[in-house]
């Protein structure tokens, strides 16, 4: 699952392997960025690993998420003192996985707050964003999986829609707070969704819908054509959650909470 996504992945099939390879990479002159570590293996299990890992002298330090098939909630204090950055219990799922991968990295769980991934205390920064119905217009696996990752722990509900053409259908079908809306697309870019949108909303009488464009592009060029297409506020790609949170609070919530005019984040 993680070498779909692109990553180069080393195998172990104990805490001893484990150890042996970090020394190695290590005196290679590499480290690994992320390791997902057993908590039950035969000779050393994964809260010695993660000691070890830990009390080793190094310069950047790895994340280590551990996967067990038990509950470890009642042994939380320990895994805090191995300094772990979040824990999975098996089965696990492809999307639970791929999300608390992109939370740790983003640092949305951190070691002195550790829980179990299904239940992560939500940050003063989550319980300031609106409830919000929120259509995401995305073509990149990758990316709905961050913008998930990132809404997690807010009470948003996400839709999702692959193309432009899908995210203009479903906008047409459904209520929708916000739409996240992003520029290149296949079959119907932002653009031309937009502006589709905004023709309908014309057409039937229908309130304005805040309309948040996702871009690669931060060239002034591109933010005035989709300020031109109808769109409220231009957020640059990779979308950071802070500036995510900042628009969906800003742009998601109902009128009575809504302060300021449109504008662009960069």
């Amino acid at each position: 699952m993680v070498a779909s996504l692109g990553a180069e992945v080393i195998e172990a099939e104990s805490g001893v392997e484990a150890v042996a390879a970090i020394q190695q990479a290590r005196e290679c002159g590499r480290r690994f960025k992320m390791i997902l570590l057993d908590m039950r293996m035969p000779g050393m299990d994964g809260l010695e690993v993660a000691t070890r890992i830990r009390q080793a002298p190094h310069d950047d330090a790895p994340f280590i998420l551990m996967l067990s098939s038990d509950d470890l909630t009642p042994q939380l204090s320990r895994l805090r003192e191995a300094k772990l950055d979040a824990y999975l219990v098996k089965p696990i799922t492809r999307r639970e996985l791929f999300e608390t991968m992109s939370r740790v990295l983003a640092g949305t769980i951190t070691p002195d707050r550790l829980k179990s991934a299904k239940a992560v205390a939500l940050d003063q920064t989550s319980l300031e964003v609106p409830g919000a119905r929120i259509l995401v217009a995305e073509d990149s696996p990758d990316n709905r999986l961050l913008i998930s990752a990132y809404l997690r722990n807010t009470a948003c509900q996400l839709d999702f829609a692959e193309n432009g053409q899908t995210a203009f259908e479903k906008f047409t079908q459904n209520h929708y707070d916000l739409v996240l809306m992003d520029i290149q697309m296949p079959v119907m870019d932002g653009y031309a969704a937009t502006r589709a949108i905004r023709t309908w909303e014309r057409e039937h009488g229908a309130p304005h819908t805040n309309i948040i464009a996702l871009t690669a592009s931060v060239l002034d060029e591109e933010v005035g054509k989709s300020h031109a297409a109808g769109c409220d506020a231009h957020v640059a790609k990779p979308v950071k959650k802070a500036e995510l949170l900042t628009v969906v609070r800003r742009y998601g919530a109902p009128p009575a909470f809504v302060n300021g005019s449109a504008g662009t984040l960069h």
